[in-house]
């Protein structure tokens, strides 16, 4: 069975930086902790400045930093209500992302002030939750990241807030760690094993790119292209045969449910992927609105263009150009020294074939792809 889709139709992807400070320092940050921080006016602003741009659609705002829940909950709470009492005509629903352990330093009076503003003004799939393999809490003691972090899930999930359960969506780094994971049967299935023992079912793994400290970190921790499709191409047959042997399974994979979908109907809805970054994303920060996504909303116009003209050069006559639009303007070529372009033409092509070859199907049920 295809994996459920599991994005939200979003027509419009805002990033707000409210803070730029962090609890944490991760070896892949994109934006290394600073002390910037936007004003209230700033950000009631953005229903003007959207509306300004020709924004008229639904439009999810996203929280981000930084780690946003570093600016008090109830000043968050009154923002959000500013924001919707004054939406230009506009659809906005509220996500936002979060390492979650930041939690563990607030008194239990604030932690609660949290848990209600994240419990009323966001939709619960709509909260992203940071976890990643070894990159992530470098200045924590080695290993404290992962205990906090199961302990901040328990939290929410015993407060009065979220009596109906708390099932935020996972987000992951492919980063080397992540991937050397994802590279065996046995190995995914105890990730599996772990995802289901604390419930979390939602989970979207973002290919990490050369930005911020990942730049200087890349030896450690980076990948080339032909690494991340292969392993990921991998971690897809495993995550099938894995749903095969558990159909009870509630797993729902991000890229492989948009990209299962993408490639049956020839159309991308994933507006990351859908070579819409610079056209249906806009990013908030103390500097103003800067109309890409956040990752890449330091990269001068020219480093854009520049991997927009080589996408155009190379990459026209590909079958997959309309699922992945030349990959991510972060990376500085469509195609690396591995020879592998950075829209994992590889991995679209394991994902293709599998969905199309009854046999390809049976010899994943059965284990022998494996």
């Amino acid at each position: 069975m295809p994996t459920p889709k599991i994005t939200k139709k979003i027509d419009t992807i805002v990033y707000i930086r409210p803070i730029e400070k962090c609890n944490l320092r991760c070896q892949h940050c994109f934006i290394p902790p600073n002390p910037a921080t936007m004003s209230d006016e700033q950000i009631l602003s953005i229903p003007r400045q959207l509306s300004d741009a020709g924004v008229t659609t639904n439009v999810l705002l996203q929280w981000h930093g930084g780690e946003p829940l570093l600016i008090d909950p109830s000043r968050c709470e009154r923002l959000i209500i500013g924001l919707n009492a004054n939406k230009q005509g506009i659809n906005f629903l509220h996500g936002v992302q979060t390492n979650l352990v930041v939690l563990r330093n607030f008194s239990k009076k604030k932690r609660d002030e949290w848990y209600q503003v994240l419990a009323t003004y966001f939709e619960s799939d709509l909260i992203g939750v940071s976890w990643d393999v070894d990159i992530r809490g470098v200045n924590l003691a080695k290993g404290c990241f992962y205990s906090y972090f199961e302990q901040e899930i328990k939290r929410f999930r015993k407060s009065r807030y979220f009596v109906n359960g708390f099932e935020p969506t996972l987000t992951i780094t492919a980063a080397k760690p992540f991937l050397d994971i994802a590279k065996t049967f046995k190995t995914s299935t105890e990730f599996f094993k772990w995802l289901e023992r604390i419930s979390l079912n939602k989970i979207h793994i973002e290919k990490l790119t050369p930005t911020g400290d990942a730049v200087k970190n890349w030896n450690e921790i980076g990948v080339s292209h032909l690494e991340y499709s292969k392993a990921m191409g991998k971690f897809y047959l495993a995550y099938r045969r894995y749903k095969a042997l558990h159909p009870e399974s509630k797993l729902a994979i991000s890229p492989f449910c948009d990209l299962e979908d993408a490639i049956k109907t020839g159309e991308q809805d994933n507006v990351c992927a859908s070579g819409a970054c610079q056209t249906s994303m806009f990013t908030f920060s103390k500097k103003g609105m800067i109309k890409t996504c956040t990752a890449i909303a330091e990269h001068s116009e020219t480093q854009l263009e520049n991997y927009q003209n080589k996408v155009k050069a190379s990459c026209f006559e590909c079958e997959f150009n309309p699922i992945c639009n030349g990959g991510c303007p972060a990376h500085g070529n469509v195609i690396d020294a591995s020879g592998e372009c950075s829209g994992a033409y590889q991995l679209l092509q394991t994902i293709k074939q599998t969905n199309n070859n009854k046999q390809t199907i049976k010899n994943i049920n059965t284990g022998e792809l494996l």
